[in-house]
Order: C-alpha cells, then sequence, then structure tokens
C-alpha cells in the first residue's frame, strides 16, 4: 500500500533464546523492519515467565502459563507522511498503556502520536474494556492522541482530550481511516513524574491539618466565653 504498518508480534530477541517477546513492530514503504519496541510489564502469571523460586515450581506444577520476558520500550521512531514533516510516534504494546511513566517518556522524546497494539482475545471482553478506558484516561493525561488497535478489544482513535472520535465495532473485521490532530508540547505533568501526586497529596495533608487547627482554636473560644447563670 505504500505506507508505514504497525503490528503486533511474538518473537525471539535471540535466535538460541528459550523465551519470547511480545512486541510491537513498524516496517516501512519498502517494507523494511524499522522499529521493534517491546513490552516491558508482561502479565503475571498468564504471560510473564518465572523469575524466582516460587514461580518456577508452579510452573512445573502447570499453575504458571507465562513464556514471555520483559523487554524494553523503545524510542519514538519517525513516521513519514505524504505530505508536511515527517511525525515522531511513540509506540505501545498492550497492557504497558498502564504504566503511565511510559507514555510520558514517550512524550518527552518527542512522540506526538502514540499507538497501542493490543491482543486480548484471551483476557475477555472485560479486559479489553479496561484497557480501552485507561487508554482514553493516558491520552489525556500526556495530551496526546492515541490510535489503539486491538483484535477483540475496541479499536478506537482518540483525542488529546481523550475522546472517542471513533470506534470500531469490537472484535469484528473492519477498516477505517480518522484524521487526528497532532500533540504540541506536552503538559508540565509529563515533566513533573510522580513529582506532582507528591505534592498535591502533601497540599491536602496541610489543608486537612489547618482546618482541624482552626477547629480545634474555635473551639477553645467558645469555652472560653462566658455563660449566664440561670
Amino acid at each position: 500500500f505504500g505506507t508505514s504498518f504497525v503490528t503486533g508480534a511474538w518473537r525471539k530477541p535471540d535466535p538460541g533464546s528459550a523465551l519470547r517477546r511480545n512486541a510491537a513492530l513498524v516496517v516501512d514503504r519498502e517494507g523494511n523492519l524499522v522499529h521493534v519496541s517491546d513490552k516491558v510489564h508482561p502479565v503475571p502469571i498468564f504471560e510473564r515467565a518465572p523469575s524466582g523460586e516460587v514461580s518456577r515450581v508452579m510452573a512445573r506444577l502447570g499453575l504458571w502459563s507465562g513464556q514471555f520476558e520483559s523487554g524494553a520500550l523503545a524510542d519514538p521512531i519517525q513516521i513519514a507522511r505524504e505530505t508536511g514533516t515527517p511525525v515522531m510516534v511513540g509506540v505501545l504494546v498492550c497492557i504497558d498503556v498502564g504504566y503511565p511513566d511510559l507514555a510520558r517518556r514517550l512524550r518527552r522524546q518527542g512522540a506526538r502520536l502514540l499507538v497501542i497494539v493490543s491482543n486480548e482475545a484471551g483476557t475477555g471482553d472485560w479486559s479489553a474494556r479496561i484497557h480501552a478506558r485507561i487508554a482514553r484516561f493516558r491520552a489525556a493525561e500526556v495530551r496526546a492522541p492515541v490510535v489503539r488497535v486491538a483484535n477483540a478489544g475496541p479499536t478506537r482513535w482518540i483525542d488529546a482530550r481523550g475522546r472517542v472520535v471513533l470506534d470500531l465495532a469490537p472484535g469484528a473485521p473492519g477498516a477505517a481511516t480518522q484524521d487526528l490532530q497532532l500533540a504540541g508540547p506536552p503538559p508540565p505533568g509529563v515533566h513533573l513524574e510522580d513529582a506532582q501526586v507528591v505534592a498535591s497529596a502533601f497540599g491536602l495533608g496541610l489543608a486537612a491539618a489547618g482546618i482541624r487547627t482552626r477547629g480545634r482554636i474555635s473551639q477553645r473560644r467558645r469555652l472560653k466565653q462566658p455563660t449566664e447563670e440561670l
């Protein structure tokens, strides 16, 4: 089709590796593999390979099915357009959208569009719906449009305010195109990381302490006021 292509795949990082990684791949217009972004947080038990003695015992007993190791989040990739300057695109795999630090990092590195590739055929509709809602929240948090592509869950185009612009029917074959306004500079929260959460919690604590102290002072003043004898 003469365009760049993003898809999900299971891959072995090394030819002799016994473990695999869940990854998103980007292929350019000529069919060359130009970008690989591995899943950073495989789902425990269901997907993640055993990494400790307890999990290895569970695997030997058939209680641990995971065979995938954690990978590394790749930097945003520059995608060419028919007109205009190329676009920096960040790619996330499935449940990694639930980790705000990953989306923030991509935005700090210049991503103006986030693409999420998700395989939820084995986890059910409830998981797909939750991840789709998280994708909307993440778009609003980092102020960037999101294209979420899922084989069983909702495939949707989301603007930088978290609003669904277009939605395909879950689980049904389909295709569509949709214009999305690219993101501008990242908001301050992207740079502040979790410091904003700590500052908010500290501010709420001070406010609560102030209200409590004011209530005690008012109570003491009322007790000191002279009362009229009956």
